[in-house]
């Protein structure tokens, strides 16, 4: 998939040109060919079986991969890197030790031949390396860029599009990526994204994951949902693996990785990095990777989130990420140009006259689940008017502590809806969304709820209009109206959590109207209470 992808940003290139027709194969079986064929058919191509394509000749073969039996193929093969360079070691086949991804000699080199008749390289830099591992191949080496980072590049004006396409406008954007194996993100904190989600208030934060395609492919696209159902229902944006990862590193504020090319990506486009496992013996000396891994802050799991993921944002350098970005990827914006070039050279035809152009990447398909279930902090204050001061974060832990808030009372608001029976039966408030409030106070529903859940003090409904309507187990049933509050600043169902953090304190109902001010992490909104017929806000 990972290799498949790269191939789809370049071949753009040959676009109009009815000189050229594209077909599309497999080259042999691998554990992490999942996936591959639902894609190719997704976008409507013609494959063509493996055996048929090597009794064929063709004019240009190009793959994003040195693995396969690349050397069968009768044709001049370009071939690109499909991540951020060379970075990373993996096992080699032969008795010479570790080979570098994408540089392996026994691939490049088979019976004494040198396979591609073109290596492309993001960076000039990069021919040292080759040097080492593969001299014979130096000679075909050409610097080429990067396309995907030029499309990266090419996004980064719709970046406002992008986050809204996730649902975060108006929440700090954490990217968490992991790249596969047992060194990777994953591997070595699996906890970490629904940690992340249990330490960041809800309505400051949104978290989405960046799964390398051999996880969802090596593991099966359902165990990986799976594993990541709790951390889904707390608000997870699951990033699917053939296309969005790109608009989510656009969007991020902050990028929690590992050794993975999705963070350098990330940091080559200015995004802070924090690195939760840095690849180890994995990564190649001397590359950029190894660069980054050098400088970029390394989250301590044993210590409490909020803080690291607030310090790395605040002393965030962008000079030094785009000394990076230098370092990687060379001619940034001519890739496509650059690539075309080659192409055609291969192919011996004359490019078309028209410049290539360079396509910002779709928006996401994914966007932010709705959270359910709450565990709320609060603090109350009287002057001038009365205050709730509230923080939410995902019900995904309860282990008493602040989440650094300094806010230690707290207490459980569910949704109705909410798949966990446990949590809607152990709320203090339970709440629902519904097409009109006030129908939905003269229906049974709001008794019933009561009656089922003895820990409840207020059920309460939103709509559409930004209005919320408490039913009280004791005392009148009132509505909480924002004032001057653009529609959907705020969740509307924050107002019964501020009202029962009030009366659960001991303070009387009264001493709210017909105004008190709530304040939600930053955001801060003047509510009215009014009775039941009051007009919507």
């Amino acid at each position: 998939m990972t290799s498949t992808g790269r191939l789809l940003d370049v071949l753009p290139v040959l676009r109009d040109d009815f000189r050229v027709e594209v077909l599309f194969t497999v080259a042999g079986h691998s554990a992490f060919d999942d996936g591959v064929d639902e894609l190719l058919a997704r976008i409507q191509t013609r494959p063509v079986p493996w055996d048929q394509v090597v009794q064929t000749r063709f004019d240009l073969a190009i793959s994003a991969s040195e693995n396969g039996e690349l050397h069968r193929i009768r044709a001049p093969l370009l071939l690109l890197p499909h991540g951020a360079g060379f970075h990373k070691f993996v096992v080699s086949t032969s008795d010479s030790g570790p080979s570098v991804s994408g540089l392996a000699r026994e691939r490049l080199v088979r019976q004494g031949r040198v396979v591609p008749s073109a290596l492309a390289l993001s960076h000039p830099d990069q021919l040292a390396l080759l040097e080492r591992v593969c001299p014979e191949a130096v000679p075909r080496a050409v610097v080429a860029g990067d396309p995907c980072y030029d499309r990266i590049l090419a996004s980064r004006r719709l970046r406002e599009r992008y986050r809204e396409a996730l649902g975060v406008a108006g929440r700090q954007l954490v990217v968490v990526t992991s790249t596969w194996g047992p060194e990777s993100l994953l591997g070595r904190h699996p906890e970490l994204p629904a940690r992340l989600l249990a330490e960041l208030p809800v309505d400051e934060y949104a978290v989405a994951a960046v799964l390398h395609p051999n996880v969802w492919h090596g593991h099966s696209r359902w165990q990986t949902r799976s594993w990541l159902a709790t951390a889904r229902e707390a608000g997870l944006i699951l990033v699917p693996p053939a296309e969005g990862w790109r608009a989510a590193l656009v969007a991020a504020d902050l990028v929690v990785g590992d050794h993975g090319s999705v963070t350098f990506y990330g940091a080559a486009l200015g995004a802070p990095v924090l690195l939760a496992s840095d690849g180890g013996a994995q990564v190649v000396p001397g590359t950029p990777l190894a660069e980054l891994r050098s400088f970029a802050p390394r989250l301590d799991i044993s210590r409490p989130l909020r803080a690291q993921v607030s310090e790395v944002v605040a002393g965030h350098e962008p000079s030094r990420h785009a000394a990076l970005a230098a370092a990687a990827f060379a001619e940034p914006g001519r890739s496509a140009h650059l690539l075309r070039e080659l192409m055609y050279h291969l192919m011996d035809l004359s490019p078309p006259p028209r410049a290539p152009r360079v396509d910002p990447v779709p928006l996401p398909s994914t966007r932010r689940p709705q959270v359910t279930a709450f565990q709320v902090f609060t603090d109350l204050a009287d002057a001038p008017v009365p205050e709730v001061r509230l923080h939410r974060f995902a019900a995904v832990l309860d282990d008493g502590t602040d989440r650094g808030t300094g806010l230690r009372r707290q207490h459980l608001a569910v949704d109705l809806d909410d798949p966990d029976g446990r949590l809607v039966e152990s709320a203090s408030v339970v709440f629902r969304r519904v097409a009109d409030v006030l129908s939905w106070l003269e229906g049974t529903e709001p008794d019933e709820i009561l009656r089922r859940c003895p820990g409840c003090r207020i059920v309460a409904a939103v709509d559409g209009g930004g209005r919320c309507l408490l039913r009280l187990r004791e005392g009148p049933a009132v509505m909480a109206i924002p004032r001057h509050a653009p529609r959907d600043s705020v969740d509307p169902t924050v107002f019964a959590s501020a009202v029962y953090a009030w009366v659960a304190a001991g303070r009387p109902l009264d001493d709210l109207r017909p105004d008190f001010r709530t304040r939600l992490g930053s955001a801060e909104v003047t509510v009215a209470l009014a009775p039941p017929g009051a007009g919507a806000a």
